[in-house]
């Protein structure tokens, strides 16, 4: 899906807030920035991705209750309560196993994966995290039963409500999700460069594996703006010049596209066939290398491409130009522009199923495919932005930007009432949830989520 070039531009108020309490995983909590507070002890937990069964041992953690710093100060142990299988448990003062997490200034708490209470500077798994990035739990199998309610920070009404980096002015800003299921989805984002001057630097991806967000170790500080996946293990993300980083379910790793334009926008239909736009540039991805795929409608009039793309099959690709304005379509051969009702409105969104499809922009105006023909739903009402990005499941279509419609079994598109507010680029369905993923401008990049 996309990332709006002028929408991701202009928003950066993005802060931070974590909390981790999520109904079958053990977890401590992330503290404010500075202060270490022993946190209250979480249970030990099993451990394991639980995608097609794996898991990597049973964990358990837990920060010292009580006292001022983690580790167990003023005689309480860190780790204690977070006896875990396979003969591990967290140690007192802080010892670890399998990694380390903590609180102020990397300070480590017992137990693998746990998080202990603190600000800046934690560690998880032992590598360095950010500033307040919530962190730990037990993975994957210990909340598959649970993984649908799940939340990390705070439940407002059907909706978990996630919020990251408060206090943090150069913070990266969420640009796009994408699930694979209840334990699965990445999120990525983009953060001011004062090199450049344009938010296309700190880049970073985000993981939830039913418990808790783990940020992942990249090999670039490029900014990321958009992430696709064709399975759990298979999964792209691209950014900031001509940045593609691939995820083979262990690392991700740097991919070589033989361009520097900004890549915003990804989408694909299997392992082999995945596509990567920016402005004037499309690239396919064969399985193998990145090859420019000429006939890309070109634009002058932005500097980095602000529109999203949508693959159905390999002769049936989607884009949504964005500014000014109008869709293409690649039909195995060629690239083709197809005009819309009213120019100089951008279209921001779309996705298609092979037998309908969806288009949305700028002043909230909306598009409909059917017989292979665009026909206009919505007009624009005028106002500068509107809706972002449109994605369905069957008959169920939702609409997200500065406001989250939906149309649910074929009918008239409705405003979601209960979504908190924000203004969110990404959006991405499963059959079982709806991921959201922006900012909220209250509190930071924020991501939404709910049981459909």
């Amino acid at each position: 899906m996309k990332q709006r070039g002028h929408w991701w531009g202009g928003v950066l108020s993005v802060l931070l807030a974590v909390a981790c309490s999520s109904s079958s995983s053990s977890s401590g909590q992330g503290g404010g920035g500075g202060q270490t507070t022993g946190a209250a002890a979480a249970g030990g937990g099993a451990a394991g991705r639980g995608q097609g069964g794996a898991t990597a041992g049973a964990r358990g953690s837990s920060a010292g209750a009580g006292g001022t710093t983690t580790g167990g100060a003023s005689g309480s142990p860190s780790g204690a309560g977070g006896s875990t299988s396979e003969g591990t448990s967290g140690g007192a003062s802080g010892s670890t196993s399998e990694g380390t997490s903590g609180g102020a200034s990397g300070t480590p708490s017992g137990g693998s994966a746990g998080t202990g209470a603190g600000g800046t500077g934690q560690t998880t798994g032992g590598a360095s995290g950010m500033s307040g990035t919530p962190t730990g739990g037990a993975t994957g199998s210990a909340c598959a039963a649970t993984a649908l309610t799940n939340c990390t920070g705070t439940t407002i009404g059907a909706w978990c409500v996630d919020t990251f980096f408060a206090g943090n002015p150069s913070a990266p800003s969420f640009t796009n999700i994408w699930s694979d299921g209840p334990t699965d989805a990445w999120v990525v984002g983009a953060g001011f460069n004062p090199a450049t001057g344009t938010n296309d630097g700190n880049g970073i991806a985000i993981h939830w594996d039913g418990c808790a967000w783990t940020p992942a170790s990249l090999a670039t500080t490029a900014g990321l703006l958009d992430v696709w996946g064709a399975a759990a293990n298979d999964v792209w993300a691209v950014g900031a010049s001509g940045t593609a980083l691939h995820w083979n379910g262990s690392a991700w790793s740097s991919t070589s596209t033989g361009t520097t334009v900004d890549l915003a926008s990804v989408s694909g239909t299997a392992s082999n066939d995945v596509w990567a736009l920016g402005v004037g540039t499309s690239l396919h991805w064969n399985g193998s290398v990145w090859s420019t795929v000429p006939g890309f409608p070109p634009n002058s009039t932005v500097d980095v491409f602000d529109g999203d793309i949508w693959a159905v099959a390999p002769n049936d690709v989607w884009v949504a130009l964005g500014l000014p304005d109008g869709l293409a379509h690649f039909d195995g051969t060629g690239w083709t522009q197809i005009a819309t009702a009213f120019p100089g409105f951008g279209f921001f969104g779309i996705w298609a199923s092979g037998t309908t499809g969806w288009a949305v922009g700028e002043g909230r105006q909306i598009m409909q495919l059917s017989g292979g023909t665009w026909t206009l739903v919505q007009p624009p009402d005028g106002s500068s932005e509107g809706f972002l990005n449109v994605m369905g499941l069957g008959a169920d279509v939702w609409i997200a930007g500065q406001a989250t419609d939906d149309s649910l079994g074929g009918g008239a598109f409705q405003p979601v009432t209960d979504v908190p507010a924000g203004t969110y680029s990404g959006l991405w369905l499963t059959p079982s949830q709806i991921w959201l993923a922006g900012d909220d401008f209250a509190s930071g990049a924020a991501v939404r989520h709910r049981a459909r």
